[in-house]
């Protein structure tokens, strides 16, 4: 009977394409010598088995799956600045069309702020003066801004309304221009929200603008 099971597992082992013959034919030799194979016999050899990952297998399959995710991650934050970028310079289109159009029936673009903070809160004279409604500029609507364009704030308890880019940062507006001295100058931040020069990098490259930089 012990015969006939280790047949049984050779000829698994053989259909597994696993079976090693130098192993029943060890058996035999030992059965022709008199000796009872023993239990173990009766298993099916060690490469029948199945056998689990070793530690520098699971390793590198980790390592792997984190280069992977760094790529993916890494590319999905660039297309979504890519996209962010976009839709900036769309807006800022927009909005230039729209004060052009306000300057046909009012003779002048609006003035930016005449305040201490005025740089930081330039935009929300182009608010007021397109979306309509303002008691300054009158209810004609040159403009319309959805909710994520605005941002609401409290300015010596004041709420003020600002119009934000696509980073969720204020637009920065200033009328007369510097870089357009006969029009105005309509710009975002970018990314980093941050203009200048220092620490050796220049903060102004990813400005996005009415101008050619």
């Amino acid at each position: 009977m012990k015969s006939g099971s280790h047949q049984l597992s050779a000829v698994s082992c053989q259909r597994q394409g696993n079976y090693q013959p130098s192993k029943l034919n060890a058996e035999s030799r030992v059965r022709k010598n008199g000796v009872r194979p023993s239990g173990s016999w009766l298993l099916a050899p060690d490469s029948c088995r199945s056998r689990g990952f070793t530690l520098v297998e699971v390793l590198t399959v980790i390592v792997i799956i984190t280069l992977l995710a760094g790529i993916v991650v890494g590319a999905s934050k660039y297309a979504l600045t890519k996209a962010a970028r976009s839709r900036t310079q769309a807006e800022i289109a927009a909005m230039e069309g729209a004060l052009e159009a306000f300057k046909n029936d009012h003779g002048s673009y609006p003035l930016r702020p005449t305040t201490s903070l005025g740089d930081l809160y330039s935009s929300t004279n182009i608010y007021n003066a397109l979306a309509g409604g303002s008691a300054v500029y009158g209810p004609k609507v040159y403009m319309s801004f959805r909710p994520n364009q605005l941002g609401i704030v409290n300015v010596a308890g004041n709420e003020v309304t600002n119009v934000v880019d696509a980073f969720g940062v204020n637009y920065r507006y200033l009328s007369p221009g510097t870089n357009n001295a006969t029009g105005f100058d309509l710009w975002s931040y970018g990314p980093d929200n941050t203009n200048g020069f220092f620490n050796g990098v220049d903060h102004d490259a990813d400005n996005i603008t009415n101008w050619k930089q």
